[in-house]
């Protein structure tokens, strides 16, 4: 508390000298920074002033990760050498005075480290102020998925799958989908758990009843940030009952194509009987009166 007041009465002088002043200086810094876990990440702000302008304080502070209580990270001001709360908490560079780079480096980005920060300058012309929204990320270091039973399936028996990724952020869904492209995600329990760093791992538990007609199933995981990771997992049926599988396929088809063999014969056959029928009809001479006798053999014959 006593740290603010004195900081707010040494800005009211600082605008209280402003008017002394002959130039002008524009904070500039970008409006929003990705970080990833575990690696260092640069807060980019720079000051451009022109005329007899004296930087006399810079404060980057951060607005809490569960709340809006701002934190002091970084204080300098004309007196004294740049102090910071933690060390991994810097200037990126130690020319900023020259050069008017103000960017604060984080060394070994954490995942609460994700937030608003504001950057206060106070020179002799006033108060520049801007605030920078960092995200961070961690990629999902693992995913895998398991059967249980784990080996020798038998065809149409329950079966648990269960895929898992391990410590990312953010947190993550996950779906499910079969060898031909259909959801299974809606049958499936999903769960996450968050570590004391602040990634998740997520579970996901699929039940269903295995099928040799669709031995394969995919693991989606999809992140905030739009990053996709698949695993895909085939089911380790018994090798005998995948071997009567596909005999018993080749038999219903030597059967199908017996059936319709025969089913030909039989259509030709009636249509030959048919085609003999209508030809007999025809070719049957009557009695002629007039010639008072019936048909010789080869009249027949050559009819």
């Amino acid at each position: 508390m006593a740290t603010c007041i004195k900081f707010t009465f040494i800005l009211m002088t600082v605008v209280t000298l402003a008017g002394r002043s002959s130039g002008f200086a524009v904070l500039e810094c970008a409006s929003e920074v990705d970080g990833t876990f575990g690696k260092d990440t640069v807060l980019n702000c720079t000051i451009r002033f022109n005329g007899n302008i004296e930087v006399s304080k810079v404060i980057w502070k951060k607005k809490g990760f569960t709340d809006s209580t701002d934190v002091l990270l970084l204080q300098y001001d004309i007196e004294n050498a740049p102090n910071s709360g933690e060390s991994r908490v810097q200037f990126a560079t130690s020319f900023w005075k020259e050069r008017g780079d103000l960017s604060l480096r984080l060394s070994n980005t954490h995942i609460f480290d994700e937030g608003t920060y504001t950057c206060i300058v106070a020179c002799n012309a006033g108060i520049e102020k801007k605030e920078i929204r960092l995200r961070v990320t961690a990629p999902y270091t693992d995913i895998k998925v398991v059967s249980q039973p784990e080996k020798d399936i038998k065809d149409d028996t329950r079966v648990r799958l269960t895929c898992r990724a391990s410590l990312g952020y953010p947190e993550a869904i996950i779906e499910w989908k079969d060898s031909f492209e259909g959801s299974w995600t809606k049958s499936a329990e999903t769960n996450s758990e968050r570590s004391e760093d602040g990634r998740f791992s997520i579970v996901s538990i699929l039940e269903l009843r295995a099928s040799y007609d669709s031995p394969t199933y995919s693991c989606i995981l999809k992140d905030p940030s739009g990053k996709v990771l698949t695993e895909e997992y085939t089911l380790p049926f018994e090798p005998l009952k995948s071997t009567d599988h596909q005999n018993k396929n080749i038999m219903t088809a030597i059967f199908i194509v017996i059936a319709a063999l025969v089913i030909g014969i039989i259509v030709l056959f009636l249509m030959r009987m048919r085609r003999r029928w209508r030809w007999s009809r025809h070719s049957v001479k009557e009695y002629n009166p007039e010639e008072q006798k019936f048909p010789t053999m080869m009249e027949k014959e050559q009819i």
